[in-house]
């Protein structure tokens, strides 16, 4: 935010390491020693888990954080990349996240 200098991230946020969850977060980042840190201000329960979860930009209004909610989701067929993206690939739905900045209500 250009206005106040935080800086926020929009993630998946299950319980422990797990890559498929129903939960979503919005938080504050900030800058550690010798890692970044993230501060929970909002999270939100979606209708369905989703794998690896993520938003590239959140939107920052003065008023909102708005993020589209992508993930992947199986690829069929297979293809020639490698790795993970050899099975997976960007699902797009129509999910978002919104989150009041005066309440943290998302």
């Amino acid at each position: 935010d250009p206005r106040t200098g935080d800086c926020f991230v929009q993630y998946n946020c299950g319980h422990g390491m797990a890559p498929i969850t129903d939960q979503a977060c919005f938080a504050l980042l900030q800058p550690g020693e010798g890692n970044m840190k993230t501060v929970e201000i909002s999270r939100a329960t979606l209708p369905k888990s989703k794998l690896i979860q993520h938003s590239h930009s959140p939107c920052v209004t003065p008023h909102f954080l708005v993020s589209k909610l992508d993930a992947f989701v199986g690829r069929n067929p297979l293809n020639s990349n490698t790795g993970m993206l050899r099975y997976l690939h960007q699902g797009e739905d129509n999910l978002w996240m919104v989150m009041d900045r005066k309440t943290n209500k998302s």
